[in-house]
């Protein structure tokens, strides 16, 4: 038995020196994109501390505004030695009538002219009519004027414009003089009858005579 397995193990080493000479294997190593570490590498350093940073250092205050001059008083431009001009103070009820007119400063009973014609301009809704006042004093009286008496109503155009023509005839029979001074007075009234306002008293620039002058 021995024997035929010695001629077996003989045979297939005969076989194998025979045969042809086995093919060569290509081994294509590849090289790798990453990197190798070096596998005695030294451990990573720790990162360096982050330092402080720097406290903010504060603002310096602000500086007080410099205090306000002031303004130096205004000089007086005005001439030396000259007083100021008095003025009319403005007269009773001017915030009610303007445009006060009349066509003459003298009328007659017996001669041309013998009407005066007179216009006034109320700038107060409320008023919405308005009066003639009057009185007629001797220019040679050395007592002091009477006081106005009612004269006729003035026409109105409902837009705050009043007309009137006063005759000679209208003045009262006790208040007709030789030469005598006609003052007058315009009051308005509201639609009651209740006094708005009144202008100043016009005094001594209209001449009443009986006669031509």
């Amino acid at each position: 038995m021995k024997r035929i397995v010695f001629v077996f193990l003989f045979l297939a080493l005969v076989l194998a020196a025979c045969g042809p000479a086995p093919t060569p294997i290509v081994i294509t190593v590849v090289a790798s994109a990453e990197p190798v570490l070096a596998t005695n590498a030294p451990a990573p350093t720790d990162a360096p501390a982050p330092t402080d940073e720097p406290a903010a250092t504060e603002a310096p205050a602000p500086t007080d505004e410099p205090a306000a001059t002031e303004a130096p008083e205004p000089t007086d431009t005005s001439e030396p030695g000259v007083a100021p001009t008095n003025t009319k103070p403005p007269a009773v009820g001017a915030d009610v009538f303007t445009d006060l007119t009349r066509d003459v400063d003298s009328f007659s009973l017996r001669c041309s002219p013998s009407e005066v014609h007179f216009t006034v301009k109320s700038i107060n809704k409320a008023i919405t009519g308005v009066t003639l006042y009057y009185r007629v004093t001797d220019k040679d009286a050395t007592k002091a004027a009477g006081g106005l008496i009612t004269g006729p109503e003035m026409v109105g155009d409902k837009k705050g414009n009043f007309t009137l023509t006063f005759s000679a005839l209208n003045v009262k029979d006790d208040l007709r003089v030789a030469n005598g001074w006609f003052d007058y007075q315009f009051i308005g009234v509201n639609k009651f009858g209740d006094v708005v306002g009144r202008s100043d008293i016009i005094a001594k620039e209209v001449t009443f005579t009986l006669d031509c002058p």
